[in-house]
């Protein structure tokens, strides 16, 4: 379809037209004054989207072969309509040269006497300007195949094309793209990027975090793509980040949302720089905008300031700002362009290779020097490390050893070198707990847009539709439980655990009132016959409330709830016979302190779970452990949870409200002095961070970074590692239930550089 680039700020006309950047003259408007200007008017560009691959099989059922043949045949049509136009415009030149007009009459056996009209089709124009060169074409194309293709149509067809949209193996044929017509690589498209969003479905599954940094080594435009609302463009900045972190140049990583677009765009004559006589619209950042937490102080768009009180993070020094925040280094095995080895098990080596790809080392010990911040959980008979960076006088030095559950052996400013030991410089980096993914259906898929990869929802024991029966038959019979469909080993849980991500808890995936039972486990295992790779098979039981899919109304959500809960509350049966494998779980939750998550996320649904809470608590002789997982608007009733002791796992800290349940979600600096996750906290909840998708749990420690720099001090370096480290076990009983049991969950990771300026790369744990 067509495509109009609009500025983001309200105007005196309130239309729709006022926000266009620049409507192209073929946009039907009121006429504007007369201009006395008498230089000619800059052309002014259209643009359109086109799309390749699987979306066209999904929304039209049709194969990459129909597709082709549409393209084509769209084309061809075009190019009959252009040509037609080009010999009546030839035809109407002769004539006017020769002081005629053009009629039929005038040069044909006809004898109309009215003037030959300009042969036009409405359906056909805009493709017909897109052949004349005056539309910015882009493209929805992921694999090779299809941009193969794609550039075929360009040849055939002779025109341009102005960027690639998401192309997540682009970075693997650098030079296909610059075969793009007229083929001399002129005319070479951008890549408009996620940088790290992938895998979700079969196209994505090779996208790498290094695509920027190759397409760009191999000249190719770098753009980023928020494709709201799949990520929020409020972050694009944040994709810059990343790319950056992941070898992007600094200067390009900035002109990637800025200069870069306005160019491929055609605009760069008015916007993406700053330069005198373009449009004024910049903006003044707390930071270095490429370091993390960097927030808008004031907005400025056509000159005018479009935050009336802005509530900016702590600003930093014009010298801490000057300078963009250091890259990770290259893991050792570094081959972006080497696909193997694949997820079949095999590694084969490809044409021309002598050697397979490095594997990771396993040793007994390992010296870390250079370390700066240590924030380690206390437990039971050891001691607690709580060094924050800034606090330690000279970096530490520390010796790990897998012997004895991978204790420290060494935590000094010397630690000794002795003969054999490997030692690894973290240029001031950390040492912190594993990171706890929790939210995502990690574990349970591969591809979660591809049901062969997938495990299959839970049908809604609550659904009212013609096959209400077989749910509602199922729930009487049985509770799913995510440890029975666990699969491990998975391109998903690899990614996770190689960030740090080493433990992961899963529930059975849905959307309906229930879920089932949730799984904890470790992201690096092989299989559920591995010692400690599951480490609770039975974490917690899972509900929803809200408009979030269940055909069940929420009043009936509600009294499910009650009634499950209070069904057999006074009594403990003989042989702990509660009734059905339903009412058995909740009695679990009533009963035996299983933890209840509750996805919900309105404040009045919210509020309407404590006020039952209370009164079921009220006829129990314990307290049992509720905690909401979603909570967008729990900042709206914070402390009545608090009071009610439930605990909350954000699964947006950067507050997205992506439905009306979560419209009042707090949007944070510079919009709102404090965010979600600084109002919980302060209020006394015992809060974690939680992902919707399986390549975000990647990001949990930037998450972490993020709640910390924009806390204003109200969340230390310590408290924000918490939010997705202990924290999450907490809430889940693992800690607990790990110290009652031969299971040991693993102790820390080691990163490189520090954790809050942006992620490091994370090559070492223990």
């Amino acid at each position: 379809g067509q495509a109009f680039l609009i500025k983001l700020r309200p105007t005196q006309e309130r239309t729709i037209d006022s926000l266009a950047l620049e409507l192209p003259y073929n946009v039907a408007t009121p006429p504007s004054p007369p201009s006395n200007s008498s230089s000619r008017r800059r052309p002014r560009w259209r643009h359109m989207k086109h799309a390749c691959g699987e979306n066209i099989r999904r929304v039209y059922s049709q194969t990459r072969l129909d597709l082709a043949w549409n393209f084509r045949t769209a084309y061809a049509e075009a190019t009959k309509l252009k040509r037609a136009q080009d010999r009546f415009c030839e035809r109407a030149l002769d004539a006017h040269a020769k002081g005629l007009y053009l009629r039929p009459d005038s040069l044909s056996s006809s004898s109309s006497s009215v003037a030959e009209e300009f042969p036009d089709d409405l359906k056909q124009e805009a493709l017909v300007d897109v052949l004349r060169g005056k539309v910015k074409v882009n493209t929805h194309c992921y694999t090779i195949e299809d941009l193969n293709s794609f550039m075929r149509l360009t040849h055939e067809f002779q025109f341009p094309v102005a960027a690639f949209h998401h192309a997540h193996e682009t970075y693997l044929v650098p030079d296909l793209l610059k075969q793009s017509w007229p083929g001399n690589g002129t005319a070479t498209p951008a890549v408009a990027l996620f940088s790290l969003n992938g895998r979700y479905k079969r196209e994505a599954w090779f996208g790498s975090e290094y695509a920027a940094k190759v397409l760009s080594e191999a000249s190719v435009p770098i753009t980023f793509v928020s494709d709201h609302p799949v990520t929020d463009s409020r972050h694009l900045l944040y994709q810059a980040q990343q790319a950056h972190h992941y070898g992007l140049d600094a200067d390009l990583a900035l002109a990637s949302i800025t200069s870069t677009p306005a160019r491929i765009a055609g605009m760069s004559h008015r916007v993406g720089v700053l330069q005198p006589k373009y449009d004024a619209d910049l903006v003044l950042w707390s930071d270095h905008p490429l370091k993390l937490g960097a927030t808008p102080q004031q907005v400025w768009i056509d000159g005018i300031p479009q935050l009336v009180e802005p509530f900016p993070p702590v600003v930093v020094s014009p010298k801490e700002a000057a300078d963009p925040p250091p890259q990770a280094s290259l893991p050792g095995d570094y081959n972006p362009l080497r696909q193997h080895p694949t997820d079949d098990g095999f590694e084969f080596l490809d044409y021309g290779e002598t050697e397979h790809t490095p594997q990771a080392e396993l040793v007994e010990r390992v010296r870390f020097v250079n370390v700066s911040e240590i924030i380690l959980p206390r437990e039971e008979g050891s001691r607690h490390y709580d060094q924050e960076r800034g606090h330690l006088k000279r970096p530490l030095q520390a010796i790990v050893s897998l012997q004895g559950g991978g204790r420290l052996e060494c935590l000094a400013e010397d630690c000794p070198a002795e003969k054999g030991l490997r030692t690894v410089d973290l240029r001031g980096g950390a040492l912190l707990p594993p990171l706890v993914t929790y939210g995502s259906a990690i574990g349970l898929t591969d591809i979660i847009s591809e049901k062969s990869t997938t495990e299959t929802s839970v049908l809604d024991p609550l659904s009212s539709d013609s096959l209400s029966s077989l749910p509602h038959f199922l729930s009487q019979r049985t509770v799913p439980a995510a440890h029975d469909a666990l699969a491990f080993d998975g391109k998903q849980l690899r990614t996770a655990e190689r960030n740090g991500v080493r433990i992961a808890i899963t529930a059975p995936p849905g959307k309906g009132f229930l879920r089932g039972f949730s799984v904890a486990f470790r992201t690096g295992a092989e299989n559920v016959l591995e010692a400690g790779a599951v480490l609770r098979d039975v974490t917690a039981l899972h509900i929803q409330i809200g408009h979030l899919g269940s055909a069940a109304s929420v009043a009936a959500e509600m009294a499910e709830l009650r009634r499950l809960l209070s069904g057999k509350r006074n009594s403990a049966p003989a042989d702990n016979d509660y009734g059905t494998p339903m009412e058995e779980a909740f009695a679990l939750v009533a009963h035996e302190a299983l933890p209840l998550v509750i996805r919900a996320d309105k404040a009045d649904v919210l509020a309407s779970l404590v006020k039952l809470k209370l009164a079921i608590e009220s006829k129990l002789p314990r307290k049992m452990r509720w905690v909401i997982h979603g909570g967008q608007e729990a900042h709206l009733v914070a402390s009545q949870l608090a009071d009610a002791e439930i605990n909350v796992i954000l699964t947006s800290p950067r507050s997205f409200p992506t439905t009306w349940d979560s419209r009042r979600a707090l949007p944070g600096p510079p919009l709102t002095a404090d965010t979600a996750v600084t109002v919980l906290h302060q209020a006394g909840i015992r809060v974690a961070l939680g992902v919707e998708e399986e390549w975000q749990p990647s990001s949990l420690m930037w998450e972490a970074a993020w709640a910390h720099k924009l806390s204003r001090g109200q969340i230390s370096r310590s408290d924000a590692v918490k939010l997705v480290t202990t924290n999450v076990e907490d809430l889940f009983n693992l800690r607990q239930h790990a110290s009652s049991s031969s299971e040991h969950l693993p102790d820390f990771v080691a990163y490189e550089v520090s954790s809050f300026l942006l992620l490091p790369h994370q090559d070492h744990k223990e």
